[in-house]
């Protein structure tokens, strides 16, 4: 927690994009995990698709 809001996240996706030399990176985030999701829209990824997992009952 301590952590939290400090732009941390934003800077490493940032810093991958960076590092792959232009080439394109793909991310895969969990849907529930919206504080990761936030970081990599902030620092200019964009969603191309999703996942769903279904479970039987």
């Amino acid at each position: 927690e301590g952590a939290r809001r400090r732009g941390l996240g934003r800077r490493l996706v940032t810093a991958a994009r960076q590092l792959a030399g232009g080439e394109v990176v793909w991310a895969q985030v969990s849907a529930g995990n919206a504080r990761s999701l936030r970081a990599f829209q902030a620092a200019g990824y964009r969603p191309v698709g999703s996942e769903a997992l279904f479970l039987r009952p």
